[in-house]
């Protein structure tokens, strides 16, 4: 899955040069779907409790709404269609398997954070 959420970027970059539609608004990763995308794979190689906690919180409440309703410009067969679904799909996935898979249950005051 780690290399799932990591191989759809270059998939999406040469369909986006590819239809000559590559832009500064979708070259960089700065959506919050993409930062969780970075933070599943860091999830699935530490597993640390953290960044569990963080991704529940950013792939439940922030990229399972865009998977439910997407801004997609292009239909089915297209790859930007599955790069979209992939990404956002194993963030949640990721994000379940964290909680539910190793069981890092979010905390009412995670260790570390200010005040705790």
């Amino acid at each position: 899955m780690a290399a799932a959420l990591v191989v759809q970027w270059p998939v999406s970059y040469a369909y986006y040069v590819h239809a000559g539609t590559l832009t500064v608004d979708n070259q960089y990763p700065c959506h919050l779907c993409d930062l969780s995308a970075l933070l599943g794979v860091v999830v699935l190689l530490t597993r640390r409790q953290f960044f569990c906690e963080l991704l529940f919180f950013w792939g439940l409440a922030g990229t399972m709404q865009g998977m439910l309703t997407p801004a997609l410009t292009t239909d089915f067969p297209s790859p930007r269609y599955f790069a979209f679904f992939l990404a956002h799909g194993g963030v949640v996935a990721t994000a379940l398997y964290g909680v539910l898979g190793l069981r890092r249950t979010p905390r009412a005051r995670p260790s570390g954070w200010p005040g705790a």
